[in-house]
């Protein structure tokens, strides 16, 4: 995916604190197209609109910003060069468009739902993904034609379901596909041609017993600017998740293993060509989300695995797109990791005044995020007193109490007497998001140059002061 936007992040050090800009320039000059519409049931709201950097990562940007009035009307200059995937989450939905160069656009919003108490605290929740309606549903819009299409596709998967993946019938695929041929005939956007070919691969792939893997081959030649589309980057994951893990396990899985020990660049890539029947540039996305995958599975060592992605195959490649997608997934895999500056949190105490991560003097900051109208973090959080008696006084522990629905905060902490520095999380997005905390509660431990000892650290109950011994100066 080529984006019209350019990340450009600088990271600098002021007064041991980590400051990052984040600027989207245009490669080339691009007009604004106007996104605009009326939804009274949103009145007041502010909705966040992202993409991804890229298929692999999934790295989010964000693009722009509904703000919606106190009548519902909202309206915003978003600049567009070519096709580009967005979407925002609202309630218990992720709607997704597609915006297009010079197509000014009025989109619609479901009825909002909003999450319930469970759901709003479940951090495992996915949202129903919905596309939006654009100009009242109009035919020749690129996202309504998707938006119809996917419809029909999964109402054909759910009424053919037996046939497809238990009797694995190819005359029932074929019977799909003739179906949504038909249907969609006279649509010849690029965009959707690639999505309609992707959905129906990715069918393909995940009926096949043996093979499935060399599906993507007949689709190697896909143009890099559409990677970044939903259908794309849903069948890479169908086809490729923890690809390397589950290969290492067979009768020749031993020299998967070796290769990434030994950092063997060369080798891997010819057997990842070998085994999903692609060139270059589609074999190297690939492989780069084959090892993005195996870091995540702790099965391989991830020093060389970061290695691998730090060569100059990767980095020096012929492809740029291939150079951009592998800095993404660097800086995912790399986010937080041992000795790098954690970003300063600035956030409110309970007396009212701001104070800053970075000013604690002592040796070390244990960070816990904590969510107290969740059990499990309360009881975490009452903890600390007893955990801090044991690790000492070289230790500060730093507190991020997530907004409480249902918790008296300032009484919570009173009545437990728990001891640190209690922030009161504020802002849009939260430090929690900064941090990558998927679930509450998480912790994490700093030194005192704000630098990474462990991410994450054990939380107080699950024995952090026995993690903690061994690393006291």
């Amino acid at each position: 995916m080529t984006l019209v936007l350019i990340v450009l992040v600088i990271l600098r050090r002021i007064r041991k604190s980590l400051l990052i800009v984040v600027a989207f320039l245009s490669v080339f000059p691009a007009s604004a197209i106007i996104i605009s519409g009326s939804e009274p049931g949103y009145a007041g709201r502010k909705l966040e609109f992202l993409t991804w950097t890229d298929p692999v990562s999934k790295n989010e940007l964000t693009l722009f910003q509904l703000v919606i009035d106190e009548k519902g009307n909202f309206s915003a200059e978003v600049k567009v060069m070519e096709p580009l995937y967005c979407f925002s989450e609202f309630g218990i939905y992720r709607g997704e468009v597609i915006l297009m160069p010079e197509v000014n656009i009025r989109v619609k919003f479901p009825p909002l739902k909003e999450k319930s108490f469970e759901e709003s605290k479940n951090p495992y929740f996915e949202p129903l993904e919905v596309w939006l309606q654009v100009n009242g549903g109009d035919k020749t819009m690129l996202t309504n034609q998707i938006a119809t299409f996917d419809h029909l596709f999964y109402q054909l998967n759910d009424r053919y379901f037996n046939e497809l993946f238990y009797r694995r019938s190819k005359n029932y695929l074929d019977t799909i596909q003739l179906r949504l041929d038909t249907e969609y005939r006279g649509y010849t956007h690029p965009v959707f041609l690639t999505h309609r070919e992707m959905r129906l691969k990715t069918l393909a792939a995940e009926m096949a017993r043996s093979g499935r893997e060399k599906i993507i081959g007949s689709v190697g030649k896909t143009n890099v600017s559409l990677w970044g589309m939903p259908a794309f980057a849903a069948m890479l994951n169908s086809l490729f998740f923890n690809t390397l893990s589950n290969e290492s396990k067979t009768m020749t899985g031993a020299k998967i293993k070796q290769w990434i020990r030994d950092k063997n660049h060369p080798e891997i890539k010819k057997w990842a060509a070998g085994f999903t029947s692609t060139t270059s540039p589609m074999t190297d996305l690939l492989l780069l989300k084959m090892l993005h995958d195996a870091f995540y599975s702790g099965e391989f060592s991830k020093t060389s695995i970061t290695a691998i992605l730090r060569s100059d195959p990767f980095l020096q490649h012929s492809n740029p797109e291939i150079i951009r997608i592998t800095k993404e997934v660097i800086g995912k895999l790399t986010f937080l990791e041992k000795g790098s500056l954690a970003p300063d949190i600035c956030l409110p105490r309970l007396e009212g005044a701001v104070w800053c991560s970075s000013s604690n003097t002592k040796t070390y900051t244990y960070l816990i995020f904590a969510d107290l109208d969740v059990p499990i973090s309360r009881e975490q959080v009452k903890y600390l007193r007893t955990m801090v008696e044991k690790t000492g006084e070289s230790l500060l522990p730093v507190i991020v109490v997530a907004p409480s629905v249902k918790t008296d905060i300032r009484r919570f902490i009173a009545d437990n007497q728990i001891p640190g520095t209690i922030l009161l999380e504020q802002t849009t997005p939260s430090f929690a998001e900064k941090y990558k905390v998927r679930s509450y509660p998480s912790a994490f431990l700093l030194d005192k140059n704000h630098r990474v000892v462990l991410a994450p650290a054990r939380n107080p109950l699950d024995g952090f002061e026995f993690q903690f011994e061994g690393m006291k100066k």
